[in-house]
């Protein structure tokens, strides 16, 4: 394939991937971690993933919540409600 033959189509279809695919994924990788917590950082080095970590937040509302699907507890949310933010600085 030379330079010539790339035409870009701004009407192409992105490449989607279903819930299933991106859990699977997210298994695959678990298994290599003894299916214990593994970071964003972690899973978006892997060479495998069919996804960034970015996805599976958007798609799942965070990455602790699409690694509950799969069974995997821990980590922390980054989402605090107003009451828990100023007993942390009392």
């Amino acid at each position: 394939m030379t330079k010539d033959d790339f035409k870009f189509d701004i009407n192409a279809k992105k490449v989607r991937f279903t819930d299933k695919d991106l859990i699977e994924s997210l298994e695959a990788y678990a298994r290599l971690k003894n299916n214990e917590y593994f970071s964003t950082v972690e899973y978006n080095k892997w060479d495998k993933k069919i996804a960034g970590a970015e996805t599976f937040c958007d798609r799942f509302g965070s990455w602790n919540k699409a690694l509950r699907i799969i069974g995997i507890e821990g980590g922390r949310e980054r989402k605090y409600k107003p009451e828990e933010l100023v007993e942390n600085l009392e």
